[in-house]
């Protein structure tokens, strides 16, 4: 994402999706689990598409329930309008789950990376331990709402509400997409164009 914004004016809108809803709310333990075949080379493909982006991926020991991180997520985007608190979380989560092998479901983590971004995280814990407050169902609805629509990978990335691209893809084919619905390159400016992300 942040390489679109590099490149092209571009509005992003993150939707809040849990991929694996049904996973209890400790995780799961993958260490005892057989691969399925062709796992370990789809992995690898993965790995490498997000190291040219930068990004580090590391193998996870852990399926976490992410239903608490997603809630992270949206709960700091209403604290801070200018969105640089969504956005430090976000990345943070990213980087907790994917490089450092945290779970995301365990609330002493979601704490720290709340912490870490300057947020009150007792006002998270409140949150989570206030079901009436909105963030547990919330999740639940744009989730149910997303499959509706047929989306049912992550990340899958929705283009002017014209064009889904379900599962993570190759930069070229971003940027294809990009030109085709008409996101103008980076200038002083630029007119812009929406895309949306089920995460």
């Amino acid at each position: 994402m942040a390489q679109f914004q590099r490149e092209f004016e571009v509005d992003v809108q993150w939707w809040p999706y849990e991929l694996h809803a049904d996973t209890p709310r400790e995780g799961v333990d993958l260490t005892a689990r057989q691969e399925r075949p062709g796992r370990e080379a789809a992995r690898q493909v993965l790995q490498d598409m997000a190291a040219d982006a930068g990004v580090t991926i590391r193998r996870t020991t852990r399926l976490s329930n992410s239903r608490r991180a997603l809630m992270l997520a949206e709960w700091a985007a209403d604290q801070d309008a200018s969105g640089a608190a969504f956005d430090a979380v976000h990345w943070a989560l990213f980087k907790a789950y994917f490089e450092d092998g945290k779970d995301i479901g365990d609330l002493s983590v979601l704490s720290g990376i709340a912490t870490d971004a300057g947020l009150n995280a007792a006002g998270f814990i409140r949150e989570v331990e206030t079901p009436e407050r909105g963030l547990d169902a919330l999740i639940v609805y744009t989730t149910q709402l997303a499959r509706e629509k047929g989306i049912s990978a992550t990340p899958t990335m929705i283009f002017n509400d014209e064009f889904a691209v379900p599962g993570a893809q190759n930069l070229d084919v971003y940027r294809d997409v990009l030109r085709r619905v008409g996101a103008s390159p980076r200038t002083p400016g630029g007119t812009g164009s929406t895309l949306q992300s089920r995460h």
